[in-house]
């Protein structure tokens, strides 16, 4: 686990609290969520089987232990509930390079924005405490809440790759998309 001076890791915004999600946070609507086609229409590795607590306990389990990653809960302040995740992982320092993802897997938390503040605050942090000054992310062209939810939280589009991707059994194009850090900030990797 990426482990930042002896704070445990908490990024607090207006309305959320983000921190790693530890396996006691699992729970049946986390689990639910995942298995919901509406939450995992764009989540292939997801939707590739039936999620069930163990198996999502485990996943957590290995996120916490990864030394390149972070998987961070996405706590609404408002209710304190697990509403979703925001995956930091593949942090490489030799380029200061890191991969972004998230769900929200509570339909009933979208369209609020708690992924774009989520996305926002945790790029900010990674680029004030950790050796990364490129963070990217990727989804199918045809997911258009997930590319204006990454635009929102300060990404461009870096490049589309038509036909290498399938989205349900078709070829289906992939944006990726990246955020640089503040020019301002001089930081040494």
């Amino acid at each position: 686990m990426i482990e930042i001076g002896n704070r445990p890791i908490r990024i607090d915004t207006g309305r959320l609290i983000l921190r790693p999600l530890r396996e006691e946070d699992v729970s049946e609507t986390y689990v639910n969520g995942l298995n919901d086609p509406l939450v995992n229409e764009y989540l292939v590795t997801v939707k590739a089987m039936r999620q069930t607590l163990a198996g999502v306990k485990a996943f957590v389990a290995h996120n916490a232990a990864d030394p390149h990653g972070i998987l961070f809960g996405v706590f609404p302040k408002v209710t304190s509930e697990l509403i979703g995740t925001v995956r930091l992982h593949g942090i490489e320092p030799l380029h200061r390079t890191a991969t972004l993802g998230v769900c929200i897997f509570v339909r009933a938390e979208w369209a609020k924005g708690y992924s774009r503040e989520a996305l926002a605050a945790i790029s900010d942090w990674a680029f004030a405490h950790l050796p990364v000054r490129y963070l990217e992310a990727s989804c199918y062209a045809e997911n258009r809440a997930s590319l204006m939810t990454f635009l929102k939280a300060g990404f461009d589009v870096a490049a589309r790759i038509d036909d290498k991707y399938l989205h349900n059994g078709r070829p289906a194009p992939v944006l990726y998309l990246k955020r640089l850090v503040a020019e301002d900030d001089t930081r040494e990797g």
